[in-house]
């Protein structure tokens, strides 16, 4: 299985690691590495060793799931909030 078929199936098992990293990293690791309630050391050190592969596969995909008009306003709302309370302080 090639990453991208890896990102896309997790999404699809977990939909709710479309929108959290953690989740999504989390989510990966119980399907590929066989974690579970904790990590141990080697599945850890197995699961960084393709991370950096998957990150940039996750973004892509995220890049071309189209996100609900709503999602998308209130997303560059809160970019906004952000942007505004960085700038006063």
């Amino acid at each position: 299985m090639i990453n991208r078929e890896k990102v896309e199936f997790i999404l699809n098992k977990y939909p709710e690691a479309l929108y959290n990293r953690g989740e999504f990293m989390w989510a990966f690791m119980k399907e590929y590495h066989n974690a579970n309630v904790y990590v141990l050391k080697s599945q850890f050190l197995d699961f960084w060793r393709e991370e950096a592969g998957i990150e940039r596969t996750l973004r892509e995909v995220l890049k071309e799931k189209n996100l609900p008009p709503e999602v998308e306003k209130n997303r560059y709302k809160k970019a906004n909030e952000f942007r505004l309370e960085f700038k006063k302080q």
